[in-house]
This record gives C-alpha cells, sequence and structure tokens, in this order.
C-alpha cells in the first residue's frame, strides 16, 4: 500500500474481502501467518523489578 510507506510485510497484511472468494479461510490464513511471525520473535523481557518502572514514573510526574 503506497499510502502507508514502507513497512514490514511479515508484521503487517491486507486482506480486500472482495477479491477473495472465501475471505474467513483467507483471513484466518492470514492471521496464522502472523502469530507464526509472533511467536518466532518470542516474548519481549520483561523487567527484572518494577523499581525502574516506579522511578521513571516519579521523573515523568515531575517533567511532565
Amino acid at each position: 500500500m503506497a499510502e502507508l510507506g514502507e513497512y514490514d510485510e511479515n508484521r503487517v497484511k491486507f486482506l480486500t474481502c472482495q477479491a477473495v472468494e472465501d475471505e474467513y479461510e483467507a483471513a484466518r490464513t492470514l492471521l496464522e501467518e502472523l502469530a507464526a511471525y509472533a511467536e518466532a520473535m518470542g516474548a519481549p523481557a520483561l523487567p527484572g523489578s518494577g523499581r525502574q518502572e516506579y522511578l521513571e514514573s516519579i521523573v515523568n510526574q515531575i517533567l511532565f
């Protein structure tokens, strides 16, 4: 899609329902592809504690 500019085709999928015979099956296929990509990326690392988030919230309250 030219309107969006550059994007990662593994993370963004488009479905034009009028262009496919069975839109439910086409949507299911796209969602399975997206799920497989997300699973391959793995879960993001979680912080060890909430201390950093706590300190960031204090700084944000002061600044903003």
